[in-house]
């Protein structure tokens, strides 16, 4: 495979392996009513249900983006399946000590942080140059995917309570994918196309004192590029984990029908995931089209507290749009700051550290809050929050933007 060739199969095996880790970690948030008076959970308790995916990612996906660029995929992947069946499996077996079903969590947030690097890696590395817009789109879909899935199924077996069938799924699905895995470990251009771009980006001659400058240039906006993730997550995932039960205590949503409000914003995002690839494709920069959807997001969160009804809807939809747009610009930055033939899963794993952290901090927030302040107080609080985080994101970047058009310039 060159540079510039697409390999789809490759890139639909990348996507599904970041949609199978969206899956496990929103599983939780439709059925979390269900939970809270069933087990009783604090409102924090049961943030860090969500956050807690966040801890192994932190810690790991720098380490796992390094260990992913040699020859040990298929290992990795393994065991990150490995890791979804046995938290799956605690889970249904203890759903009412708290502690316990937190640990399992972290264990399937061990695999997750493998699954999130090696996803969208193998996408960006199979699209090759020109299918660059195209697998970032497709990467970004991750999550609404993963989220519609698990909701899609949660609207139906809401009404029985059998929160546990979710978890079955997931099993099954993670074992079907480790079958498929397995096959595809016949083709190395599949599974180590990561070790291939490694070794692309080897030069044959000593680094130069000028590629040393354009390298250490190329990290700071790396981690400048993580950053954004960071902000841009925190908001979004505290909103995604906690709005079923926004809908449920506040207006007084049956569990159905705050699934499906709950599932309007995500099928917005994931439409929107896929409108942003021709806006690239027509040439309109990255960070610039990244700047325009988190200005739109920060407008969004302070118009939150007077919204109600309608508007509520109209809101939910319009943020929905934004998002969608965000995650798309994300994935495109590796390849967009290094060359599609240097973005491997080192790079990936700068940007999920990012992510991750956000994850970590927002549902934690929203949760806190809840547990505190009466819930109306606690949204409409949190809200400014993330309005404030979302606007300190845009004007990154704005920056961004400019750091790169002054590359290109040179």
């Amino acid at each position: 495979m060159t540079n510039t060739e697409a390999n789809w199969i490759g890139v639909l095996f990348g996507l599904c392996l970041a949609v199978l880790a969206a899956y496990h970690q929103f599983k939780l948030p439709p059925v979390l009513p269900i939970f809270l008076n069933a087990y009783g959970y604090s409102p924090t308790i049961a943030g860090a249900f969500m956050s807690v995916y966040a801890v192994a990612g932190l810690f790991l996906s720098f380490a796992v983006g390094a260990a992913l660029q040699g020859p040990h995929l298929y290992k990795f992947l393994q065991g990150a399946f490995a890791l979804f069946v046995v938290g799956s499996l605690a889970t249904i077996v203890w759903p009412e000590n708290g502690w316990t079903i937190l640990a399992a969590r972290a264990v399937e947030g061990i695999g997750f942080a493998v699954l999130a690097v090696a996803g969208p890696a193998l996408c960006t590395a199979h699209a090759g140059r020109t299918g660059l817009p195209i697998a970032a789109a497709l990467v970004a879909t991750w999550i609404p995917a993963g989220a519609l899935l698990s909701g899609s199924l949660a609207t139906v077996i809401s009404s029985t309570g059998n929160w546990q069938l979710l978890w079955w799924i997931g099993i099954l699905l993670t074992l079907a994918m480790s079958a498929w895995t397995h096959r595809l470990s016949r083709h190395r251009s599949v599974i180590q196309t990561n070790r291939q771009v490694a070794a692309n980006s080897e030069s044959d001659r000593p680094p130069t004192e000028e590629d040393v400058s354009v390298l250490r240039g190329q990290r700071g906006t790396q981690f400048l590029s993580a950053a954004l993730f960071a902000l841009w997550s925190c908001q979004l995932f505290g909103f995604l984990t906690w709005l079923p039960q926004y809908l449920v205590a506040v207006h007084e949503f049956a569990l159905e029908d705050a699934v499906m409000g709950y599932a309007l914003p995500i099928v917005t995002i994931g439409i929107f995931n896929l409108v942003a690839a021709p806006i690239l494709r027509a040439g309109v920069p990255v960070a610039l089209l990244l700047a325009v959807a988190l200005l739109g997001q920060a407008v969004i969160w302070f118009l939150v507290p007077f919204a109600g009804g309608i508007s509520g809807l109209a809101i939910l939809a319009v943020f929905g749009v934004f998002a969608g747009l965000t995650p798309t610009c994300l994935f495109a930055l590796p390849g967009t700051i290094l060359g599609v033939e240097h973005a491997g899963p080192r790079a990936f794993g700068i940007l999920m550290t990012g992510r991750n952290l956000g994850v970590l901090t927002g549902p934690l927030l929203l949760g806190a809050a809840l547990q505190y302040a009466n819930i109306w107080t606690a949204w409409n609080s949190t809200a400014v929050v993330f309005g404030v985080l979302t606007m300190g994101a845009a004007l990154g970047a704005a920056m961004l933007f400019w750091k790169l058009s002054a590359r290109r310039a040179h």
